[in-house]
């Protein structure tokens, strides 16, 4: 799955939106396009020994677009004085995932900024331990 991954990311790179293991340890994965998602799959996955494991859905953001903007979203909440912040692409939940020390005052900060996330961004509230 990983270099279907792959190819996905090069030759659907306006639609392909990722694939992720449903459940660790059991072997269901899904796959998601922006567009024409059935086709797409069928297209890669017909005739492989993975097909019947696949499941393909439809996802609202291209993996290429948050993978783009993922730098610049942490970028973001760090120019606003936040320490240890760091971040993913979710390709499970087509969304990027940034780790801040409090969420609320985050989330004020960009509010006083006046600087929306887009909604492809999500808070994680950890506790960064910094060395």
């Amino acid at each position: 799955m990983g270099e279907l991954g792959r190819m996905l990311a090069v030759r659907e790179r306006e639609t392909y939106a990722g694939y992720c293991i449903v459940e660790p340890g059991k072997r269901e994965a899904v796959i998601a396009f922006t567009a024409n998602a059935e086709e797409a799959g069928q297209r890669y996955l017909q005739g492989q020994p993975y097909e019947g494991l696949v499941r393909v859905e439809t996802a609202d953001y291209p993996l290429a677009l948050l993978e783009a903007n993922l730098r610049d979203e942490i970028n973001r909440i760090i120019n606003l004085g936040f320490n240890g912040v760091g971040g993913g692409v979710d390709e499970c939940q087509n969304r990027i995932v940034i780790s801040v020390p409090s969420i609320a005052e985050v989330e004020a900060a960009l509010q006083t900024a006046d600087s929306p996330l887009p909604d492809y961004v999500e808070f994680l509230e950890e506790i960064i331990v910094e060395e």
